[in-house]
């Protein structure tokens, strides 16, 4: 009985971590659909990411059903396993009764003893599955607390070298990269890439190659694994990483805005400091080429009033 709630656990943990992965796979398939719905429907690939999620659910199906069968048997052997140990007993009692061995008192009370520590281990072990559920999931929460950030972004101390004056010159000298959760893939293999300053470069390829990789280790979201990430001739590890930040900005293909007022939107590229003027941030709006914009807007000529933000954005 206790090796088979033993096997009930290590197998419900063992099926709830590979199920995490694979939901983590579906989500972001659907994640990123949803988030380029307009491009998806543009280019006709509904079915595509429709058939891509599919296949991915049918995986976790077929093995949540395999998961089903093993827990089952393994759950009625362990069930039934109180009552054939009672018969089993009941049976050599009386034949040891018949023998004068022992007294049929004696065999009484053992025999309600064992049936009642059988059926109260029995009940303990229909809390096996569960047991193994709340094993899995505390371990990703102690794992996540536990966890040590190699990259400190609060940090304004961290870095020997502050960046007073980005050139905009930068090297990838033979990186090699993976992401932390997926150590097995290799996203960057022997990158090499000389950008001078103040060059235009273009990054193509296929979905998943390093594109956005790229520019996520160029802001220092993650650290390269081999090789070097050079800003200005200088390791990026070596450089402050709030005085770096300072001197770079990222636009992106499709627009992020806060439910706060549009003022407080512009503002919050400058997180160095809270008292910014509004004629600078109407200068920033100026030379963004968005003030004529803004002000064609209803009821925003202090820039002070909060939009829908999906209104500004399809505007």
């Amino acid at each position: 009985m206790l090796f088979g709630g033993f096997l009930q656990t290590r197998l419900t943990a063992y099926y709830s971590s590979k199920g995490k992965h694979i939901l983590e796979d579906a989500g972001k398939i659907a994640m990123e659909a949803i988030q380029n719905i307009q491009t998806v429907m543009q280019l006709t690939k509904e079915s595509y990411f429709y058939n891509e999620y599919c296949e991915i659910l049918n995986t976790i199906h077929r093995s949540s059903i395999t998961r089903a069968h093993i827990l089952s048997i393994l759950f009625s052997i362990t069930s039934a396993v109180v009552y054939f140990s009672t018969a089993a007993f009941i049976s050599i009692g009386t034949f040891l009764v018949d023998r004068d061995t022992v007294t049929f008192e004696d065999m009484f009370l053992v025999l309600n003893a064992v049936v009642l520590a059988a059926r109260t281990i029995g009940r303990e072990l229909t809390l096996f599955p569960d047991y193994g559920r709340a094993t899995e999931a505390a371990t990703n929460i102690f794992t996540l607390l536990n966890q040590k950030l190699s990259i400190d972004n609060e940090s304004k101390t961290g870095g020997e070298i502050v960046c007073e004056h980005f050139n905009g010159q930068i090297d990838f000298d033979h990186m090699y990269f993976n992401y932390p959760n997926r150590s097995e893939s290799t996203v960057l293999k022997n990158f090499k890439l000389h950008m001078k300053s103040e060059q235009k470069i273009a990054l193509v390829g296929t979905s998943g190659c390093g594109k956005s990789t790229t520019i996520q280790l160029i802001e220092r979201f993650y650290g390269v694994n081999m090789g070097r990430l050079l800003i200005d001739s200088k390791d990026i590890r070596s450089l402050n990483l709030q005085s770096y930040r300072s001197q770079i900005a990222v636009v992106s293909q499709q627009p992020v805005l806060f439910d706060i007022s549009i003022r407080e939107n512009i503002a919050y590229g400058d997180n160095s400091r809270t008292d910014i003027s509004l004629n600078e941030i109407i200068q920033v709006a100026k030379d963004a080429n968005i003030h004529d914009f803004i002000q064609l807007l209803p009821n925003v000529s202090d820039y002070f009033f909060c939009y829908d933000k999906e209104s500004i954005i399809f505007l």
